[in-house]
């Protein structure tokens, strides 16, 4: 999985759409005057990820999510962590093949 702490991190996706939600994200939080590591991180799942350890890395389990959605090139996942509103958002590029959270992720989108 790929970590994205930063505006900097965020600007050097290689998925556009993905980087564009990413950039989205950052940008809006700034907005509100936090930085995203005040209140959350971003993930991007890679081809090489075993569910376990994407499990192991979010700390919750994939199915434990507060919202989803579906893009053309990924599922975004939403992960509401503390009564602060701390979370995480995961994005699962549709390349990627693990086909069991995909199918999971699009039930849970439609």
């Amino acid at each position: 999985m790929i970590r994205i702490a930063d505006l900097a991190a965020a600007e050097a996706i290689a998925d556009p759409e993905i980087r564009q939600m990413a950039l989205q994200r950052i940008t809006e939080l700034s907005e509100q005057g936090f930085s995203l590591s005040e209140v959350g991180e971003i993930w991007i799942v890679e081809a090489a990820d075993a569910l376990t350890d994407i499990e192991k890395r979010l700390g919750v389990p994939v199915r434990a999510y507060e919202l989803i959605e579906d893009h053309p090139s990924c599922i975004s996942t939403t992960y509401v962590l503390d009564q602060a509103g701390r979370g995480i958002e995961m994005f699962i590029p549709k390349s990627v093949d693990l086909q069991e959270l995909l199918a999971m992720c699009l039930k849970g989108a439609s």
